[in-house]
């Protein structure tokens, strides 16, 4: 029994070493196979650092920002690399800086275009006009005149000349519109373009004021003659049952019935249509109904102007007022004013041509 348990007591030992030795084998091959603790620590941390420069995916960056901080390239390294031999400052560059460099880029380029385009457009626009300008388009096939009541449309339309194939692009409007105020009853015309083919001549007449009795060469004679309010001859009425009586326009007559009449003018005026009037005895005569009060000046239906000292008034209930010259003008119209009021339906005659001594006369 004892042989039996030495027997059975060295197989274990040879056993037991056996394993030893087996395991120390084994330790022995991956101590060889393998870096020690000290290098694999090494290696985590530079695992680490490398990880930490480079983000995953995992950490939220997008697709297009995984691509852009991929490591560089060997020659983008080389050039880093020569950058710090020399002493030049490493720079580094974010995401949203280099979008916002990709905007400013394309923006930059944007804007060449845009001037281009408009260039083109103006371009086009402009021989454009120029062809429309020189083409047959909106030819004036009719002319119409407004604001004229002393002028008929025919003799505005005579007046105007507006040349045959005119379009409203080309119709020269100045020279019309001077053509039309060479007519004494015209103070302001206009030309307005009303397309497609219609010119309308718009006219601003002058008024009659007075109808002056100018005598003529023999002194036996006379002629009426339309004076405007500021002193225009308009022209010599003729006789509403003659031949040129009948061609005219009907508001003729009509004003100059209703205008003040001016008789006795010495002889020497001559009167001509679109001149200024420079007679000094109708001067005055134009001066004191000018500057009277609408309650007498309405009254004055004729005035008499053989000279300036002799100015004579008749009112339309037929008093005669010898007026003089326009000097001490508001002084004269009130005593004659106080004269009517004070004896009404009696007084035929008031002379006021001295202010201070005035003297009437009743019926």
């Amino acid at each position: 029994m004892a042989s039996n348990y030495r027997r059975r007591s060295s197989s274990s030992g040879s056993r037991t070493n056996s394993s030893r030795h087996t395991s120390s084998s084994r330790s022995s091959r991956a101590v060889k196979g393998r870096p020690n603790q000290g290098s694999s620590l090494r290696m985590s941390s530079s695992r680490s650092r490398s990880q930490s420069r480079t983000p995953s995916r995992s950490q939220g960056v997008s697709h297009t920002a995984w691509r852009e901080v991929q490591p560089v390239s060997r020659s983008a390294q080389a050039r880093s690399s020569a950058r710090t031999q020399q002493g030049e400052p490493l720079r580094s560059v974010s995401v949203s800086q280099v979008r916002s460099a990709n905007k400013r880029q394309r923006r930059g380029c944007s804007v060449p275009v845009l001037i281009v385009v408009l260039l083109i457009v103006l371009a086009v626009l402009g021989i454009g006009g120029v062809v429309l300008y020189n083409s047959n388009v909106f030819t004036v096939t009719k002319v119409t005149v407004s604001g004229a009541e002393h002028i008929t449309a025919e003799e505005m339309t005579e007046l105007a000349a507006v040349p045959d194939g005119t379009t409203l692009l080309r119709v020269d409007a100045d020279g019309i519109s001077n053509r039309l105020k060479s007519n004494a009853w015209v103070k302001d015309a206009t030309v307005e373009r009303v397309f497609p083919d219609t010119l309308n001549l718009k006219v601003t007449e002058r008024s009659i004021s007075a109808v002056v009795d100018v005598t003529l060469d023999d002194g036996s004679t006379t002629q009426r003659w339309a004076l405007a309010s500021d002193g225009t001859w308009l022209m010599a009425i003729p006789d509403p049952n003659s031949e040129e009586g009948q061609k005219l326009a009907g508001k003729v007559y009509e004003d100059a019935n209703n205008a003040l009449a001016i008789s006795h003018v010495p002889y020497g005026t001559v009167p001509e249509a679109g001149k200024q009037c420079t007679d000094a005895n109708i001067q005055n005569a134009l001066s004191i109904i000018d500057g009277l009060s609408t309650e007498l000046a309405d009254q004055v239906k004729a005035v008499t102007a053989s000279s300036s000292e002799s100015t004579t008034l008749t009112l339309d209930n037929g008093i005669e007022i010898a007026f003089g010259n326009s000097d001490d003008l508001r002084d004269k119209e009130r005593i004659c004013l106080e004269l009517m009021e004070q004896y009404p339906g009696q007084i035929a005659y008031i002379n006021v041509r001295d202010v201070n001594s005035p003297v009437w006369r009743s019926l």
